[in-house]
């Protein structure tokens, strides 16, 4: 948001230089971005004026003028003579002798960066150059009485010798300010006006609001009727007829004004409507009254792929949600976005519509989104205009069409029922925001400061106030903003530094401290960490063959691309991209892991989606690494050591065959227990998958939720006296089928040991010519120790037949055995 100075002093004195008010600005918390003066653009341009022309010996086209500088000084340029004249030569067809033209002189900078020099043009010296409108940087739309083509003719009466930028009305000072959302009383002159009086500690004086009678004779109801349709999303609409509109280029003053604040002028009605929103923060907008059908303004939602092309030019297609202003037959405006092209101001318009209005922001901001249209209007409306500004803005401008004598207000204001509005009180102590603060302000000073700030300030006790804010103050909500706005005045530089009072040191959460050590481990183990985004295409699970409920039950994702539309379920996916795409660069072996969210589109009791927290390790290896068969025990390995630094014991963990799932190999996967809660599975993934991900070799991975693992961790360890007596360790080979789980033998054997076996573990599997083909041989190791004694082989025979009877009647043979 631009503002000038010029304009800021109609509110408030500004008693300071442009780089102090910027400063003092920015420390109160209003940003100042940029700082500029209109016409800076270019310099040393002034106004002379023609007195002679002769023709040129040597050209048919170029002329030698004479021209007067009138109180131009010498020192400013050195090439005058003696009679305040320069001698100019150009190509220009339409000067003439006594044209008040604007004169480059030697040393001039124009828009475009050109310098001017001393120059000969065919032999005769030329000791500057007359300019166009256009080298100035501005344009006929700025400047409507300069010529589209030649040099800019001045007018008559104008002071020779002055700047250019003097005559065109520039030289304002212009603060450029970057306005926060919560802010849009600052999208105004009269806003940062106020924050501007704050600042300086000087007067503020509002904009007074003057009732426009009009032309009694005469009432807008005889030219037009209003309905609002949809009063969910206008709060407010005022419009008021004027007659007789005489369509004109607006003073200089007022173009001054919208050039100053970055608008291009329009014509007088349009450049009203502008000025309004510039100086209020009020958006208007003005119809031609012949183009309304049924003499009707009505404000109602759009109707499905409803056309209508608006001021820009586009023609756009509406939806239902969308609030439009229609007559009897069509839409005419996009509500708080723009005007339509089928009702807009022309220059033979003689009968207008003023409309200023207030709408809900969220309405506007979603249209003009979803129309990827944004305007100066919209961007004021969405961030929420104070209601009361609506009538405001209306007076105003019909103040100005009297004012420039631009046509005849017809007197009755059209409204529609105005929907209540009201900022709600907070109360508090001075105390409480001294110590939310760190100061010591005394409460009368807090008082004026929301005083000068629009607030209603009641003192509920000696010590208490209830301060209600102006409706154009929608941030202030609690004591929280009430306590920055005395920061900001009182200034930051003020508050002391001291150290807080009570200790605010962190600490992580148990199952962030979990988290880390899981990624902490596997780093350890060689594993690198992956990180890959929570997007997937719909219908990926299902492509790759996923069949229950909940991995298909994808998230769905709105205003995204098809791609990116719905939230993972697995992490499998994009792990198989991350090895494709490293597979691809040549790195065909690796070890890779990933801690993320899989999002369910499954309700959990406050209605959002559920999410697990899932652990996804991989191993790929191209095919000659891949033939040791190690990937998958590898992976084992991995998730005991992780339960292991959890603090979970190994034998807790248990494993099933898996062959449901037709993402992994049938035979080579299982699926993961911790008791009896599953967490997941290890598993090779199918080949069939890996070729439509180009990738060569194999993959195994071991995926994992978290939670349950969570849930039984500990960083509490029981420490155990270690035995100074030798254990006793013996080895035990069983035949079993070949296609039969380990897992049941193994938890037989265990179920029998008693209380001296330390530890019991396979060491080895076995298919070969000395055992059957439909069978295969799997060996234990047994390690026996007591804490007090040392172990005979009769302490320990007696258990060792306890299992292998347990064993056999299971169905399984002893088929070796042996001390060690």
């Amino acid at each position: 948001m631009k503002v000038s100075i010029e304009w800021l002093r109609d509110f408030t004195d500004v008693d300071v230089d442009l780089a102090t008010l910027a400063d003092k600005l920015t420390r109160t918390g209003t940003k100042v971005e940029t700082t500029a003066v209109t016409g800076s653009e270019f310099s040393g341009v002034y106004v002379g004026q023609i007195t002679k022309i002769e023709p040129h010996t040597n050209s048919d086209h170029l002329q030698i003028c004479r021209v007067n500088m009138g109180s131009l000084s010498k020192e400013l340029c050195p090439a005058l003579d003696e009679e305040a004249c320069l001698q100019i030569v150009t190509a220009a067809k339409n000067v003439f002798v006594g044209a008040k033209v604007p004169v480059a002189i030697i040393g001039a900078k124009l828009a475009d960066g050109t310098a001017i020099k001393a120059a000969k043009l065919r032999g005769v010296p030329s000791q500057g150059m007359f300019c166009s409108v256009a080298e100035t940087g501005y344009t006929t739309k700025n400047y409507p009485e300069a010529s589209e083509d030649g040099i800019w003719i001045l007018a008559d009466s104008t002071e020779l010798g002055i700047k250019l930028q003097d005559y065109m009305g520039l030289g304002d000072e212009v603060l450029d300010f970057e306005i926060t959302s919560n802010r849009p009383d600052c999208l105004s002159v009269e806003g940062l006006a106020r924050e501007t009086a704050l600042t300086l500690h000087n007067y503020f004086l509002p904009l007074p609001y003057h009732e426009i009678v009009g032309d009694l004779t005469d009432k807008s109801s005889n030219y037009i009727k209003v309905t609002n349709e949809a009063p969910d999303a206008c709060l407010r609409y005022f419009g008021r007829v004027v007659k007789n509109v005489k369509i004109a280029e607006s003073p200089l003053w007022l173009r001054r004004r919208l050039l100053a604040l970055g608008l291009h002028p329009i014509n007088n009605i349009v450049d009203i409507t502008n000025y309004v929103m510039l100086e209020l923060g009020q958006p208007m907008h003005a119809f031609d009254l012949r183009d309304l059908a049924g003499s009707e303004i009505v404000i109602r939602h759009a109707k499905a792929n409803e056309k209508l092309k608006t001021l820009d030019g586009v023609e756009r297609t509406l939806s239902e949600e969308m609030l439009v202003i229609s007559d009897a037959c069509k839409a005419v405006a996009l509500a708080g976005v723009m005007g339509g092209e089928n009702s807009e101001i022309k220059d033979d318009t003689t009968t207008i519509f003023f409309e200023s209005a207030n709408f809900v922001p969220e309405v506007v901001r979603r249209q003009a989104a979803k129309l990827h249209l944004r305007s100066e209007a919209s961007s004021r409306y969405d961030k929420a205009v104070d209601p009361d500004l609506a009538k405001r803005g209306l007076a105003r401008a019909l103040e100005l069409v009297e004012q420039l004598q631009a046509g005849e207000v017809v007197s009755e204001t059209m409204s529609v029922p105005e929907q209540a509005f009201s900022l709600p009180a907070s109360v508090f102590t001075a105390d409480k925001i001294n110590k939310f603060l760190g100061t010591d302000v005394d409460s009368e000073f807090m008082q004026d400061i929301f005083t000068k700030l629009g607030c209603e300030v009641k003192l509920v006790s000696a010590d208490t106030m209830q301060v209600t804010p102006p409706n154009w103050r929608c941030d202030l909500e609690g004591m929280a903003d009430y306590a920055e706005e005395v920061a900001r005045f009182f200034g930051y530089d003020n508050i002391p530094s001291t150290m807080p009072h009570d200790s605010l040191a962190g600490a992580y959460t148990p199952r962030q401290s979990y988290e880390r050590l899981i990624k902490d481990s596997c780093v350890a183990l060689g594993f690198s960490e992956m990180i890959t985004l929570s997007f997937e295409a719909p219908n990926t699970f299902a492509k790759l063959g996923f069949q229950d409920e909940k991995t298909l039950a994808q998230v769905k994702i709105a205003n995204a691309a098809v791609e990116t539309s719905s939230l993972r379920t697995d992490l499998l996916p994009a792990c198989l991209r991350v090895i494709s795409n490293n597979v691809t660069q040549f790195n065909d072996h690796g070890k890779l892991f990933e801690v993320g969210n899989c999002y369910f589109d499954i309700k959990d009791e406050s209605g959002l989606p559920t999410y697990e927290t899932r652990l996804l390790a991989t191993i790929f290896a191209n095919d000659k690494q891949a033939k040791s068969g190690n990937l998958f025990y590898e992976l084992k390995n991995l998730l005991q050591e992780l339960t292991a630094v959890l603090g979970i014991k190994a034998e807790r963990l248990s494993y099933n065959v898996l062959s449901d799932l037709p993402v992994y190999h049938p035979y080579r996967s299982a699926t993961v227990y911790l008791d009896q809660t599953e967490l997941g599975q290890i598993a090779y993934v199918d080949k069939q998958l890996l070729k439509t991900y180009d990738i060569k070799g194999e993959v195994a991975v071991l995926q994992i939720k978290l939670a349950p693992i969570f849930a039984e961790a500990t960083f509490v360890r029981k420490q155990k006296k270690i035995s100074r007596f030798p254990a006793y360790s013996l080895d035990l080979a069983f035949e079993m089928d070949k296609t039969e789980s380990v897992e049941n033998l193994l938890n037989i054997l265990k179920h029998k040991a008693n209380a001296n076996l330390e530890q019991i573990t396979i060491f080895d599997v076995y298919q070969g010519e000395q055992i059957a083909t439909d069978k295969k041989s799997v060996a234990f190791n047994l390690t026996y120790r007591h804490p007090d004694r040392t172990l005979t082989e009769a302490d320990v025979s007696d258990n060792v037949k306890e299992m292998v009877e347990a064993a056999k009647t299971a169905g399984y043979s002893l088929r070796s055995a042996s001390t060690n």
